[in-house]
């Protein structure tokens, strides 16, 4: 229990309160809505379960409280609290009606504006309520009502029963012997939790806190919030699952070892379970409860818990590599056949366990009865004196008769016994030995496992932070690590049998394949050594073939990028900066009186520039120059000709941006004012202020917007029509910005380039440079592969040797960003492909790359399924049943409404040639449309629920409905060939393959299954996902099958061997999935990824893709930091690859 119940003086009473987490992360997620829109209307919210056992049945009934009667008015005179956990709360009341005190725990409404609570917490609640209130045994805490109070909280009520927790007698017990008098309130624990199994409930919390010891003999176990009901739909099964250290980390070290945990592992550390601190939620049974129950039995014989440490995060890593220690190596004198039962009990493999709790209470039994106990190994000597104890009269009879022949045999007898016993210790010894390696061996290889897991959390975060780069390094680690990975120098055959370590080696090489496709850039070397640091600004040539940069004081580098031709230094004493190429090959450089445009190939200066000059930047009619006197210059490349000039409102013009159209923008060292100028008319266009010092400047490609970036964390964009601006935060200072490919490219704090979408500011990609004083960043001349990148140090005591250069990738695979949440989509039109999404806001449809929003008809609800002829033709099903269809953006009604409530899936597909569309139309009705005529042509009533996936043969002539029913049915027009039965729950789609000799089909458990689509004969099943399958997709060569579903991910499987082949993590539910020339296309919230899935180098060695990676990145992987590789020399280094 809570600390409220273990204070005070006296008798306390006490009474159980359910520790729910927070649930404001799932409900601020735009797509939650629509979720539960699915979720209720598919009947995956609003459930009622039965479970079955030999003494009962447990319902645990729906979560809808439309049911939960009101509570009468007056009848409750609320008392004192007992205490508040998550969000309820336990106090005393006097119930008037029976004029009785009781305990009454409520649901507390949300904090935010007396918001209702959220919907898995109600349904948590009123689980409890029930449960707890359907075990009707002495041991556990009766439920009197559950009711509805006049706010609308729920509540129950419950026995008040005073005493004081075991956890506080156990405290105040002064020796072995006082903790021992406690054990007859352990044997009644164990018998009400032996009932409690019988019924199918698995506490999952057990301690001494949730034990109440009465004042008159009373043993009550309390607090069920964290039960798990065999059979039934486990509630925290979403949110109780294996988390990394980055989530939760911080948590656990923060919370007591006695505390009860949720989320990233379930129950209290001290007296977990190795499973539950591995947060493996379906290996939770009644074993786990054993274990629970051996601890509590470890506490009374010793005064302490197995494990203890400073904090939960300390404990639980005790907990997942070490066995608890043996009861009496802390206390010799305990009993030792109760040390042997508490010792069996905390097993590590559950299987070593009890079975169960009625078990471990006939032991405790039998040591109370005088009788054997099962776990204890008796000598001679134990079993004689317990013989002796029973049978008095008849023991000293034997004993005359046998003291004589004891006497003559003795010396016989004491040889045998010292050989015996001699070779029993070494025996032991050696079995000792062998189990303490199997320990070691088995501790390493979890050891590894959960640094392979570790470094895999670490990628999922890297690639969703739009860091390919650490994604590609980490996943790559993962894949070192792993024992389950075959090959892996710390590969383990049997510890890669289970399905969590096999799915982990997928996931892992899914995310480096996913993330060495999404990479733009590869670091190319750096520039520069300690002898001769290059600092402060430098320039791409516009062919991008060469780099310079300033050799601060000192002069200039000129760099092949290609070729591996040495840099050329050209001494120029006073060269603050170069800024700029010409065309024809020439530099500016800004070095006081001798700032100019200098030859690269021969360093020799062909006109000088005004010694006032600061900032030079190439624009499109020449050179722009800015001066310290505030003035901007426009001079020729050719010779240096001022062909335009103007005086700015600015002290200085030390930061300046060309546009197009004669567009100038400049601003002042260490102010924060911006002033826009059009050269050509010499008028300003705009004046800003910015929220720190200006550092750096862009204009669009256009024109149309001012990339403004500084001393704060954001870019500011100031549209040069008068708009009001917008801020794009970032991860620091900036000190430099560029616009390329529809992406702003920003240098970010100290040690990273940030490519960011200028619309909604989300990290396209992201690049570790060294950290330092801050850099300056230099793009190179937009190509077909991308462009260079080049960090620039600043200068100062930090500063890095040299300059940083990152090469572009040709090829990389950019996630399409739709701007609105992907409900799903669908890929079609042949050659020239469309890709039609449903998304939160409405249809839209990318024709070339180019997104365009399809409107709906006036009054038309929101679609939930889409398809895309072959012709280019796109579909769309409403929730109300409605079909609408389109070609050139215009939607026309091709059928009405049929739905009386919100569907959230429908059957919808067009036949090969795109002139059918076979759709859901009515409960259990399918309806085939001719769309050149634009009617109904035939209507099948095959199904006893809605339509949910439909598939049509490639040769035209049959097609498959998935329904609610459970059933697929496979037809012609002329009559049903095969009820496809046994999907669990539901079948939710099917799909044929590319030839029409098998069918694909799926259900709400994550069940795949394969038919002979001749025969009906069922050909493989696979359990492919954990939660409901959404989506089933062929590829074309009809070797792979791709599955979406509610689990989060989007899983590809080889359709012949049934093996696991690829697995893509979204974030969300995950319904739309296709396979398209070689790749694979799925969404996440808002955006829709192609990721080619044939990988070239999977066969190399883990070790070689993680350098692979490390060089591609720059970076090296330091423990779990990534740090920048050492600098390259004089010379420009480049890796490998």
């Amino acid at each position: 229990m809570s600390e409220p119940e273990r204070g005070g003086e006296g008798e306390a009473p006490l009474a159980h309160a359910a520790t729910l987490p927070d649930s404001g992360e799932r409900a601020a997620r735009e797509e939650v809505a629509f979720a539960e829109t699915m979720q209720s209307d598919a009947g995956r919210v609003a459930y009622a379960e039965t479970v079955q056992s030999d003494a009962g049945q447990v319902a645990v009934g729906s979560i809808d409280d439309a049911s939960v009667t009101d509570e009468h008015r007056g009848r409750y005179a609320p008392g004192r609290e007992l205490g508040r956990v998550g969000i309820g709360r336990v106090f005393v009341a006097m119930d008037k009606h029976l004029g009785r005190e009781v305990a009454v725990k409520q649901l507390l409404l949300e904090p935010a504006e007396g918001s209702g609570p959220s919907r898995q917490a109600l349904a948590r609640f009123l689980r409890e309520a029930r449960v707890t209130g359907q075990l009707e045994h002495p041991g556990i805490v009766p439920v009197h009502e559950l009711g509805r109070r006049p706010d609308g909280s729920l509540y129950y009520t419950m026995k008040l029963v005073r005493g004081r927790s075991l956890g506080r007698a156990l405290g105040e017990a002064e020796d072995l012997d006082a903790r021992l008098r406690l054990l007859g309130h352990f044997r009644d624990l164990c018998e009400a939790l032996a009932y409690a199994h019988s019924r199918g409930v698995v506490h999952r919390d057990l301690k001494p806190d949730n034990v109440m010891v009465g004042a008159f003999g009373e043993t009550v176990l309390v607090d069920w919030g964290l039960a798990k009901v065999r059979g039934a739909r486990d509630l925290r099964g979403e949110e109780l699952g294996p988390r990394a250290e980055g989530e939760s980390g911080e948590r656990l070290r923060m919370a007591g070892e006695g505390e009860t945990l949720e989320g990233a592992a379930l129950g209290t550390p001290s007296y977990m379970s190795p499973e539950q601190a591995r947060g493996e939620v379906d290996a939770m049974d009644e074993r786990t409860d054993v274990w629970g129950l051996g601890a509590i039995l470890f506490e009374i014989l010793t005064g302490r818990p197995p494990y203890r440490g400073k904090n939960a995060w300390d404990v639980l890593t005790q907990v997942v590599a070490n066995a608890p220690p043996k009861v009496r190596e802390l206390a010799p004198d305990a009993p030792p056949e109760l040390a042997a039962v508490a010792d069996r009990a905390l097993r590590r493999d559950p299987s070593e366990r009890y079975g169960s709790a009625a078990e471990l209470a006939e032991e405790i039994a039998a040591w109370q009865d005088g009788r054997r106990v099962g776990a204890y190994a008796y000598s001679s000597a134990e079993l004689l004196r317990r013989f002796v104890a029973r049978n008095k009269a008849a023991s000293f009879a034997a004993l005359a008769i046998l003291v004589g022949a004891l006497v003559s045999s003795g010396v016989v007898w004491r040889s045998y016994r010292d050989e015996l016993a001699a070779r029993e210790q070494a025996e032991a010894r050696r079995t000792q030995a062998e189990a303490a390696e199997e320990r070691a061996r088995e501790s390493a290889r979890r050891a590894q496992a959960a640094l392979a897991e570790a470094y895999l959390e670490k990628a999922d975060r890297a690639m969703g932070e739009g860091d390919a780069a650490a994604a590609a390094i980490y996943a790559a680690a993962a894949l070192v690590e792993d024992p389950a990975n075959p090959a892996s120098s710390h590969h383990d055959a049997g510890f890669a049998a289970g399905r969590e370590a096999r799915e982990r080696v997928v996931r892992a090489r899914s995310r480096l394949l996913a993330a060495e496709r999404r990479r733009r850039h590869r670091f190319a070397g750096r520039l520069g050594d300690a002898a001769r640091p290059l600092a402060s600004r430098g320039a791409f040539s516009p062919d991008g073939a060469r780099f310079a940069v300033a050799a601060f004081g000192e002069g200039w580098v000129v760099a092949e990028l290609e070729g591996g031709a040495e840099p050329v230094f050209r001494p120029l004493p006073g060269t603050r900066a170069v800024w700029a190429w010409t065309g024809d090959g020439g530099v500016a450089i800004v070095a006081g009186e001798r700032s100019g445009v200098y030859d690269a190939a021969t360093g020799a200066r062909r006109f000088a520039l005004p010694a006032t000059t600061r900032t030079v930047v190439r624009a499109d009619e020449g050179l722009l120059l800015g001066t310290a006197d505030g003035d901007l210059v426009l001079v020729e490349e050719e010779d240096g000709a001022e062909r335009a000039s103007l005086v700015t409102g600015l002290p200085s013009a030390e930061r300046v941006a060309a546009g197009p159209r004669g567009l100038a923008a400049a601003a002042a060292r260490g102010l924060a004012r911006v002033e826009v100028w059009n050269l050509r008319s010499g008028e300003r266009v705009l004046e800003a202020s910015a929220p720190g010092a200006v550092q750096t400047l862009a204009f669009s490609p256009e024109g149309r917007t001012l990339a403004v970036g500084g001393q704060h964390p954001r870019v500011e964009l100031h549209p040069l029509d008068g708009g009001p601006a917008r801020s794009l935060e970032t991860l620091g200072w900036v000190g430099g910005l560029s616009w390329r490919a529809g992406r702003l490219l920003a240098s970010e704090g100290s040690a990273r380039i940030v490519a960011r979408d200028p619309v909604g500011g989300q990290v396209l990609e992201s690049l570790h440079v060294p950290p330092g004083n801050g850099f300056r960043l230099a793009v190179g001349p937009a190509a077909e592969a991308g462009a260079w990148l080049a960090a620039v140090p600043a200068r100062g005591p930090r500063a890095p040797d040299g300059v940083t250069l990152f090469a572009p990738v040709p090829g990389a695979a950019e996630p399409l960003d739709v701007g609105a949440a992907v409900r799903s989509f669908a890929v079609g039109g042949g050659e020239a492909e469309r890709l039609a999404i449903v998304a939160a806001d409405g249809v839209r449809v990318v024709d070339g790359g180019v997104v365009a929003r399809w409107p709906l008809p006036e009054g038309a609800r929101q679609p939930v399924a889409v398809d895309v002829a072959p012709t280019g033709a796109v579909a769309v099903a409403t929730s109300d049943g409605a079909i609408l269809v389109a070609e050139d953006g215009a939607f026309r009604v091709l059928a009405e409404p049929w739905a009386e409530r919100a569907q959230p899936l429908l059957g919808l597909r067009f036949g090969p040639r795109g002139e059918r569309l076979y759709a859901s139309a009515g409960p259990g009705d399918v309806a085939i449309y001719e769309l050149r005529e634009g009617g109904q042509v035939l209507r099948f009533a095959d199904h006893e629920g809605a339509v949910l996936g439909l598939a049509v043969a490639p040769d035209g002539r049959r097609f498959a409905s998935a329904a609610r029913d459970g059933v697929v049915c496979l037809r012609s027009e002329d009559a049903v060939e095969h009820a496809l039965e046994g999907h669990g729950g539901l079948a939710s789609d099917a799909a044929f393959s590319p030839d029409g000799a098998r069918l694909a089909t799926v259900d709400g458990v994550g069940t795949l299954r394969l038919w002979d689509a001749t025969t009906g004969e069922r050909l493989r099943e696979i359990d492919a996902h954990r939660q409901w399958i959404n989506r089933v997709v062929w590829d074309g060569a009809g070797r792979r099958l791709a599955t979406a579903s509610d689990d989060g991910t989007v899983r590809v499987w080889d359709a012949e061997e049934g093996a696991l082949l690829r697995i893509f993590p979204t974030g969300t539910l995950a319904i739309g999935v296709a396979f398209r020339g070689g790749a694979l296309l799925y969404h996440d919230r808002g955006r829709i990824h192609r990721v080619p899935l044939e990988d070239a180098r999977e066969a190399q060695a883990p070790e070689e893709r993680l350098r692979a990676a490390e060089e591609a990145a720059g970076l090296r992987l330091d423990g779990m930091r990534l740090v920048p590789m050492p600098d390259g020399g004089a010379g420009l280094s480049r890796p490998d690859r």
